[in-house]
């Protein structure tokens, strides 16, 4: 296996013990439960909460996570591995674990609340058809940045997709799924390629690079991260991740010898009196990527047809998509691309203003009832399917 030499300011993993991670029942005693707004990975739920001593100074809302072990024995692992990683590595845009703790059967992890939830509960609830460039420029730069620190630390993400970001109101932009990430140094030195297959391939199927789910003896490295975010700049701009509706057998053979998806706009997608979808058959043009009858494809089109992105826009998702790892760029030099530079020559508040409408997770909460508390695990699956899902794992 081809190795070099141990890079600067990596973070070595070591043994990772649960009594170093988390903490007593005692400390849920440290926070004020207002609701459940959502669920999360393995039937999870998702409380809004404060920390009572900063009342008093101002409400500062928190997201805990609230997981069942007796249905998760599975994953604790790896449960341990997300705190860990969470609470070691330290970037403005990957989001933080504030605490982590045992009460019952459930475990407890406080994160800081990211209040419009992820981008794929806006695409799903208010860009349904994709979000403004300028949107999507501001969110990508964000992720790349958080992927050039990981890179930085040894670490490949495998998870890139539009329900592993949150956004806030104040325009704050956070990765997370680290769950799923691997460590490309081994003993101290890093590992040119690795050949781990991730535990959730198959719900990542859409995302991960041709070279992740080809198995091969050349393995992958960090630039698979890049094809993923390819992948989500298609998902961000179309409202719908390419390849979505085909099955992994054809889905591995599309990526491999099937045009690159393509964001979606006049320059892309066909006029009205030249489109032809059949139900439920993917086309072969790189454009519609797999994306079916079943997917409201019609209206989709419409709507990509009344647009155009910019040509950097189109060059920066050609760019991430390659086949070949080798013709990717990193992520250091993406965030030199000019579709990203261009969110720079702005403000936050010029990408912000699209979504300013939008209500928040913990908007009016402070009118709630104070005397929530966190639910037996029977009662759990008893909260209303209409609440607002933050996404995290799916």
């Amino acid at each position: 296996m081809a190795t070099s030499d141990q890079p600067d300011g990596w973070i070595q993993e070591g043994e990772i013990t649960k009594n170093e991670l988390i903490g007593e029942a005692g400390q849920l005693d440290a926070y004020n439960i207002i609701k459940s707004f959502g669920q999360c990975f393995d039937s999870g739920i998702v409380l809004l909460a404060t920390k009572k001593s900063s009342q008093k100074s101002g409400c500062s809302f928190l997201a805990v996570r609230k997981y069942n072990l007796e249905d998760c024995r599975k994953e604790i692992c790896r449960f341990l591995k997300e705190i860990w990683l969470m609470k070691n590595l330290n970037h403005e845009n990957l989001l933080a674990c504030i605490d982590s703790f045992v009460i019952r059967h459930s475990l407890c992890i406080v994160t800081p609340l990211v209040d419009y939830g992820s981008a794929l509960d806006l695409i799903q609830t208010h860009f349904i058809n994709g979000f403004p460039e300028i949107v999507i420029a501001g969110i990508l730069r964000d992720v790349l940045q958080a992927l050039v620190y990981l890179h930085s630390k040894g670490y490949i993400h495998r998870s890139v997709k539009a329900s592993h970001i949150l956004i806030s109101s104040k325009g704050q932009v956070l990765l997370t799924g680290l769950r799923d990430a691997y460590c490309l140094v081994e003993k101290g030195r890093w590992q040119t390629a690795v050949f781990d297959y991730p535990i959730d391939a198959e719900q990542n199927f859409c995302w991960l690079s041709p070279e992740v789910l080809q198995q091969n003896l050349r393995g992958y490295c960090e630039k698979s991260d890049i094809y993923s975010l390819g992948i989500t700049a298609c998902e961000l701009a179309n409202g719908i991740a390419p390849f979505v509706d085909l099955p992994s057998t054809q889905l591995l053979i599309n990526k491999l010898n099937g045009p690159p998806p393509q964001i979606w706009d006049c320059t892309t997608v066909p006029t009205p009196e030249h489109r032809i979808i059949l139900p439920n058959q993917p086309a072969d043009s790189g454009v519609f990527d797999g994306v079916t009858a079943c997917s409201n494809i019609d209206a989709r089109l419409e709507a990509a047809y009344q647009r155009t992105f910019s040509r950097s826009f189109h060059r920066f998702t050609m760019l991430c998509v390659q086949l070949d790892p080798g013709l990717r760029p990193g992520s250091t030099q993406l965030l030199k691309h000019p579709f990203i530079q261009s969110i720079r020559k702005g403000s936050i508040a010029n990408w912000l203003e699209c979504l300013t409408c939008i209500p928040t997770i913990g908007k009016n909460a402070e009118l709630e009832s104070a005397a929530y508390s966190i639910p037996d695990d029977e009662e759990d699956q008893h909260f209303s399917e209409d609440s607002m899902t933050w996404d995290f794992y799916d």
